[in-house]
């Protein structure tokens, strides 16, 4: 029951991490340089590509087992 629990915080917080990757995928797209140096300031801040982590495909791959599993 421990073990399930330790397992499903790591779970959710990894989730949590690939939507914040998204979210700066987003973003990225959307930003861009500003055409003036006055408006620097107001330029959307540039998000660095992060990769989704290695333990998140990992549990995806859980998931997906133990959902073939159960059927």
């Amino acid at each position: 029951m421990a073990s399930r629990v330790f397992l499903w915080a790591l779970f959710r917080r990894e989730l949590l991490s690939f939507h914040s990757t998204v979210r700066g995928w987003q973003t990225e797209r959307r930003a861009e340089p500003a055409r003036h140096p006055s408006l620097a300031h107001r330029a959307r801040p540039r998000v660095r590509f992060r990769p989704v982590s290695m333990t998140f495909y990992l549990f995806l791959f859980m998931f997906v087992c133990l959902l073939g599993h159960s059927m």
